[in-house]
């Protein structure tokens, strides 16, 4: 049976949004590692991995200076969202997210050598509500995940990796009844975002017996 390590990067929501109870989620009753079983018995094992991340100058950090479990054992796919830098106090700009997110693709790519997958972040906010950006005193937050979405597109654009297009997903469902509250997402959507993770494993043929299909962007080497 094929062992997929599946290392995730960021704060509990990405956990939530990826990993059942039973691997520290706190929403879902099955996430990845329960689909993939269900779907490929006897085919494919996932282990999950889970390290606490502020974001993406975290996770440059962790794979160029260590310590960290990303760095001391190789991964299969590691997993990043764009939620995460919402947690730290003074948040990175939109560029100085790309930048840090370039370096640690890069790193990552070529040493352990694993396939990134990013979750793009819902643009919706229940709690703001803004006709006229002109008024703001700050951008809002839907405004900032927009930009931080686009970031991580230009780098699957130009480095190869896989965007999981959250915000598609979530007004496909319709936001109403699945974002109660900035960035926190219904049980459902959680279990839809989990079904296109393993969809977007399954394109990268890692339940089948052929090669992985290789990340190439524009700029890759």
């Amino acid at each position: 049976m094929e062992s997929i390590k599946l290392f995730l990067s960021g704060t509990d929501r990405l956990r939530d949004m990826l990993c059942s109870t039973a691997d520290g989620g706190s929403k879902l009753s099955r996430g990845v590692r329960e689909i993939v079983a269900e779907r490929y018995p006897g085919r494919a094992e996932v282990e999950v991995v889970f390290e606490s991340s502020r974001g993406a100058s975290s996770l440059r950090q962790a794979v160029e200076a260590g310590p960290s479990q990303l760095s001391s054992s190789r991964s299969d796919i590691v997993v990043t969202s764009v939620d995460a830098e919402f947690t730290a106090t003074e948040a990175a700009s939109a560029d100085e997210y790309e930048a840090d997110m370039l370096a640690a693709i890069r790193s990552i790519k070529s040493d352990p050598g694993s396939h990134i997958i990013v979750l793009l972040a819902s643009t919706i906010d229940p709690e703001t509500i803004v006709s006229n950006y002109q008024r703001e005193e700050s951008d809002p937050n839907s405004l900032r995940v927009h930009r931080y979405d686009l970031a991580a597109m230009r780098l699957s654009f130009e480095e190869g990796i896989s965007v999981l297009d959250v915000d598609r997903i979530i007004a496909e469902m319709g936001a109403a009844d699945h974002v109660p509250a900035f960035l926190d997402y219904s049980e459902a959507a959680c279990d839809a975002i989990s079904q296109e993770m393993v969809r977007i494993m399954d394109d990268y043929a890692f339940f089948d017996e052929r090669p992985l299909l290789p990340q190439v962007g524009r700029d890759t080497k």
